[in-house]
């Protein structure tokens, strides 16, 4: 029995005809939410529960769909399989049928097959591009309905919890008086955050902040459900403890604290975007001459990288050349098995000698995808710094590491 289906009902076996016979092209919103949401009756008053319930499994046996051995799986995976992966790319999926709760690093994991297949060329660029409107079409729509994130314990305080604050803290003050070190407004941050994760265990809503695609339980929750915690004050330097959360509103005491939020975070961040923005500008002045030569030019450098190849970091080289015994090898997923876990000399645009980029210091993955001015693919890197830049501003946590300075001593 697969994990997830744990403490889940059998679905009856007319709601799974029902499932199976759902036709893509032709399925709504509206129809998903008539099947699996709860609405509420205003002439009854009372919660209309879904025709086919979340908290339910059924089987499959192998070819029933476009799985390939037998399963048991949920109506939310295989409404996930159903939008997503049927006729596009189940061929590329193990055993056909993407069977496993959908998290973040499931969908990344998914997402390594779409180009693994587009790579050894199983599926078609057309294929990816499907694939790619119908996630944003469907992307977030059936998140009210399967990933409900608003419940009572995910929207209030827990009173527990807050008994616990509010000893911490007068213990803090009784030992430091105003003066509370930051590290002991970090533990007692770390201490009520563990304590309400472990109180919330099993609840629904927190499948949002499980699955690490959206919202992180250590600041969000924390901010709208616990304590805003330490507050850099630009005046003194020093961090002030703000008690207060967002769910039960800021007191009088903290209104000057939270003032300085604004100023460490706002205004930076707006700064900050117009910085990242003027740095894209550069990139594309510096970068748009780069661009790759003819097909099977080769610089004939001797010069390489040195790659320590993983299963983490493998699609970052994929079909570059690395230089075996003195022969150039294009490394591909067919060959990549031999190289896992060992330390390459890669060929890199980083020691090309040509005008241009050479194919073979290039690589083919430029070649693949019909890219000749690879330059203008570098603003990547401060679109991905400006944005980190711009999340951060959301992430108002504290955290603090031990460092040994022996250790970090070569």
């Amino acid at each position: 029995m697969e994990d997830f289906i744990k403490g889940r009902k059998l679905l009856d076996d007319s709601l799974k005809k029902k499932l199976l016979s759902i036709d893509r092209k032709t399925f709504t919103i509206n129809d998903m939410s008539n099947l699996f949401g709860e609405t509420y009756d205003t002439e009854t008053k009372s919660m209309k529960k879904a025709e086919i319930p979340r908290n339910a499994y059924f089987e499959l046996k192998a070819g029933e769909y476009t799985n390939q051995k037998n399963i048991q799986t949920t109506p939310g995976i295989f409404m996930y399989n159903k939008l997503f992966v049927e006729g596009k790319i189940d061929k590329i999926i193990p055993d056909g049928y993407y069977n496993t709760i959908v998290t973040n690093a499931a969908h990344n994991k998914l997402l390594n097959y779409i180009f693994k297949g587009l790579v050894n060329e199983q599926i078609t660029i057309e294929t990816v591009q499907e694939f790619i409107d119908d996630m944003e079409f469907w992307g977030i729509k059936p998140q009210t309905i399967f990933s409900p994130s608003f419940t009572k314990a995910t929207t209030t305080s827990n009173p527990k919890v807050m008994a616990e604050k509010r000893r911490l803290i007068k213990a803090a003050k009784e030992k430091y008086g105003d003066n509370i070190p930051l590290s002991e407004m970090v533990k007692i941050e770390d201490t009520l955050v563990k304590m309400n994760y472990e109180e919330n265990a099993g609840d629904s809503g927190m499948s949002l902040y499980d699955s690490g695609s959206r919202g992180s339980f250590n600041n969000d929750f924390k901010n709208n459900n616990i304590m805003l915690g330490p507050i850099l004050n630009p005046s003194t330097k020093q961090y002030d403890l703000m008690e207060s959360n967002y769910i039960d509103g800021i007191s009088k005491e903290d209104l000057a604290i939270s003032a300085n939020i604004v100023v460490n975070a706002g205004y930076p961040k707006a700064v900050g975007t117009q910085v990242g923005g003027y740095k894209t500008k550069q990139f594309y002045a510096v970068f748009q001459s780069i661009v790759i030569d003819k097909p099977g030019s080769d610089c004939g450098t001797k010069q390489t990288r040195k790659v320590k190849l993983t299963e983490k970091n493998l699609n970052d080289h994929i079909l570059s050349y690395i230089i075996v015994d003195g022969k150039k090898v294009l490394l591909n997923y067919e060959n990549a098995s031999q190289f896992i876990g060992k330390t390459v000399n890669k060929r890199s645009p980083m020691f090309c000698k040509g005008e241009r980029i050479c194919s073979v210091c290039a690589g083919k993955i430029f070649e693949f995808f019909d890219i000749k001015n690879a330059g203008a693919t570098t603003v990547r890197i401060p679109n991905d710094i400006m944005e980190k830049n711009m999340k951060k501003f959301h992430d108002a946590k504290i955290v603090l590491d031990d460092v040994d300075p022996d250790k970090l001593l070569i």
